[in-house]
């Protein structure tokens, strides 16, 4: 787990609103790295959050009511498709802004979902940029609006 104090010194220098998530940095699994690797996912991640996708996601836990609420909301849709004579599932998706910094994307897959794990794709390696460790708390600002933007920039949640 990271440093305790730095953790609490970075939330108390942000600004969250009541419509901020919080969560716990959790291991993965290393099947975000193969997955948004694939074409079909990285280019639809790319359309909702404006920007090239990381490949690999940063996994959170979180309250299982407050994973239900995010999942309900998902509604940008990615499409099943075949690559290579094989069948990938179908994606949910839902917006999210990271720290108030950076964009990203929660994504729920048909199969293989992880209730009260919130997986996260973003436009750059989450770990590295937020100096994050397995235990650290992160908070998300979820955007109930999954469209892309137009101007291809993040919009916030008022």
């Amino acid at each position: 787990m990271g440093n305790p104090g730095e953790t609490l010194n970075r939330i108390a220098a942000k600004n969250y609103k009541a419509n901020d998530y919080w969560g716990r940095v959790i291991p993965g699994l290393g099947k975000g790295q193969f997955f948004l690797s694939l074409e079909p996912y990285c280019k639809a991640l790319q359309r909702l959050i404006g920007a090239p996708v990381y490949p690999g996601t940063l996994n959170l836990k979180l309250g299982r009511p407050e994973w239900a609420c995010l999942y309900q909301n998902a509604n940008y849709p990615i499409e099943s498709f075949v690559l290579k004579e094989r069948r990938f599932s179908a994606v949910r998706a839902l917006r999210v802004e990271i720290e108030g910094e950076f964009p990203g994307a929660i994504v729920f897959p048909e199969k293989g979902l992880r209730p009260g794990v919130a997986e996260i794709a973003s436009d750059r390696y989450l770990r590295d940029a937020l100096n994050l460790r397995d235990g650290d708390i992160v908070a998300f600002s979820c955007h109930c609006r999954s469209e892309p933007p137009n101007d291809g920039g993040i919009e916030k949640r008022v």
